[in-house]
């Protein structure tokens, strides 16, 4: 490990020990579990619950109701699905090598766009971008590619394994409405980039899934539900509502999460 990369996490870990506040306690109201196993959930921006089970994507109202669903075999699995721009949703499939847009009532905008068409031979994750575009890594490259709403690519990084002296495997990618990159390894941590792909720091955060709520970074870990300040590092703790939730996502008046049963629960935020 290159000295400046082992500084950088001694000190990434200062400060989230450091600035971790003591956990809250938060009161919530059951409003539904769904039964039915799943692999991923998310939030929107408007409130809206997005639950995956690999084959179908289903949008759901705040009473846990299902509004819309997609599904297309011929796209690939579902690997990763991306709702932070609700209008424009990235839905990916890695083994497929596809990404296909849904518009607000989940229906296709486009044709699925293959991603050997951009010369991406082993694209692991992906993204939405601002104005529209997305971010692909891809394990092969070693690198991370921006392209626009017309598949133009705008950027693209230096190889990322001269920032951690190993090839990764990240198995997310998310990018922030204050111009945040987030590339997330389970060995390494979160490695973070400024929105034209120039890299800033890693946070030695060791996780597997990860949602974003207030420009900062929601995960579960010791049965807590914690928010992480991507510039302060100062951590929030806040205690879930049920013990067997190993994965949430949050906004300001839901919390949707999986649980060990991969059961989907949303819960109402009582103020």
């Amino acid at each position: 490990m290159c000295p400046s990369f082992a500084k950088t996490i001694c000190i990434s870990m200062i400060y989230i020990f450091y600035f971790t506040q003591n956990a809250k306690a938060q009161n919530c109201q059951l409003v539904k579990e769904l039964n039915q196993t799943f692999e991923q959930v998310a939030i929107d921006k408007l409130g809206f619950v997005y639950a995956s089970d690999g084959g179908i994507l289903y949008k759901y109202d705040t009473n846990g109701d299902v509004m819309y669903s997609y599904s297309d075999l011929s796209a690939g699995r579902i690997t990763h699905f991306d709702v932070s721009n609700p209008l424009k949703i990235l839905v990916f499939s890695k083994d497929f090598l596809t990404i296909t847009f849904l518009d607000n009532k989940l229906s296709p905008q486009k044709r699925t766009r293959l991603l050997t068409e951009l010369e991406l031979s082993s694209p692991l994750v992906a993204c939405l971008s601002y104005d529209n575009g997305f971010w692909i890594y891809d394990h092969n490259e070693n690198k991370l590619f921006r392209y626009n709403a017309e598949s133009k690519l705008t950027h693209k990084t230096h190889t990322v394994n001269h920032l951690t002296e190993n090839k990764i495997e990240p198995h997310q990618l998310a990018e922030t409405q204050n111009g945040y990159l987030i590339l997330c390894d389970s060995t390494t941590g979160m490695l973070i980039f400024d929105h034209y792909g120039t890299y800033i720091k890693t946070i030695p955060l060791l996780i597997v899934a990860f949602s974003l709520h207030n420009q900062g970074i929601v995960y579960v870990a010791d049965g807590m539900l914690n928010l992480l300040n991507i510039e302060t590092l100062e951590t929030k703790q806040t205690f879930l509502p049920r013990p067997d939730i190993i994965f949430a996502a949050s906004d300001n008046h839901l919390i949707a999460a999986l649980t060990q049963q991969k059961t989907l629960v949303i819960f109402k935020i009582v103020e």
